[in-house]
């Protein structure tokens, strides 16, 4: 089970993008707003027995809109979307701690005449024992 699943169900929820939230590779032909992501990083915790069921998983998600009012509005929904997902139990796997940071300035694409923010998601969790691979 993906830790990103619940972000992606969290980001589908908000009316303005439901169905239209990617991974950055499936992206083709999109019409804005939409939101793409892809998986910057992952970490799980070991101990002198083998990995553990801590772990963080990075993303990056970005929104794309025709407009800045529309920008600031799906961003704000994205945020509160995400960031509630704190303190819950998803398919077995607990999301202690949700951080989102705006990575970069509002990005005016003026080749296809949007704007996009980007922001960095760090999930740090913790899995059931049967969600955990085996240790390498």
């Amino acid at each position: 089970m993906s830790v990103f699943q619940a972000v992606r169900s969290a980001v589908n929820s908000i009316p303005e993008v439901s169905g239209r939230v990617y991974h950055a590779e499936a992206l083709k032909n999109a019409a804005a707003p939409f939101v793409f992501w892809l998986q910057t990083g992952e970490e799980y915790e070991r101990t002198l027995e083998g990995r553990t069921e801590l772990g963080t998983d990075q993303y990056e998600l970005h929104i794309v809109t025709k407009n800045l009012e529309a920008l600031d509005s799906i961003s704000a929904s994205v945020r509160e979307a995400v960031e509630g997902l704190q303190g819950t139990t998803v398919n077995g796997i607990l999301y202690e701690i949700v951080k989102l940071i705006q990575i970069s300035p509002v990005i005016n694409e003026h080749e296809v005449n949007l704007y996009r923010k980007v922001y960095e998601i760090t999930v740090h969790y913790q899995a059931e024992e049967s969600e955990i691979l085996p240790s390498a």
